[in-house]
């Protein structure tokens, strides 16, 4: 909840992402850090709300970017990184993925319910209750879900990826979002990077 603060130091500590925009360069990092590199090799901090790592940065045009980081946070720059807004946390994702697990054993107890001595159903179903124990844990712990890559096709629909599996998108830009499913990855390993392709389909990593 405490935003980052200015630094004298800031350039000199951790970067993780960052993204040519327009005649300047955006990059995140440590504590919340997001640096405005110009032209000239002038830096400026940009306001941020948290104090948080942050871990990869993405603009679709000159004014319209986003940041992600842990605590699972999602921010957002109307202004070509100049000030950010908390479109998303942890504690919003939370409620998000648990829904999502309740809805996904229910789906699979009808389907082993149909055909009891399917080893097939009978895995799926164990996974899905798998999933529901570890979002209800999560739930419980608090937003502790770090977000390590994200992937805009424009203004308005994108994708964020994280540890555990964490794979959520949005069609309005960030106002809401919703967890991706069919992914096949029952152990929940982390999610590293997410990337459009041309021809519409995507890349998780």
């Amino acid at each position: 909840e405490r935003p980052s603060q200015p630094s004298a130091l800031a350039t000199r500590s951790l970067l993780t992402d960052v993204q040519t925009v327009g005649e300047r360069q955006v990059m995140v990092g440590a504590a919340g850090h997001i640096l405005l590199r110009d032209a000239n090799g002038q830096v400026q901090q940009a306001a941020v709300p948290v104090d948080l790592l942050l871990t990869a940065v993405k603009f679709v045009d000159a004014r319209n970017g986003w940041a992600v980081g842990h605590d699972g946070v999602v921010l957002h720059s109307a202004d070509g990184g100049e000030s950010w807004s908390k479109q998303l946390d942890g504690r919003a994702i939370n409620p998000l993925l648990l829904k999502a697990a309740e809805e996904q054993v229910a789906r699979a107890q009808q389907a082993a319910d149909t055909a009891p001595d399917d080893e097939q159903l009978a895995t799926a179903l164990d996974n899905a209750r798998f999933a529901l124990d570890d979002a209800q844990a999560a739930d419980a712990a608090g937003p502790s879900r770090p977000l390590l890559g994200l992937w805009f096709r424009n203004a308005r629909e994108g994708w964020v990826v994280g540890a555990y599996g964490v794979f959520l998108k949005t069609d309005d830009g960030g106002a809401t979002w919703q967890p991706v499913s069919g992914l096949d990855n029952p152990d929940r390993l982390h999610l590293n990077t997410v990337l459009g392709l041309a021809d519409g389909s995507l890349l998780v990593a």
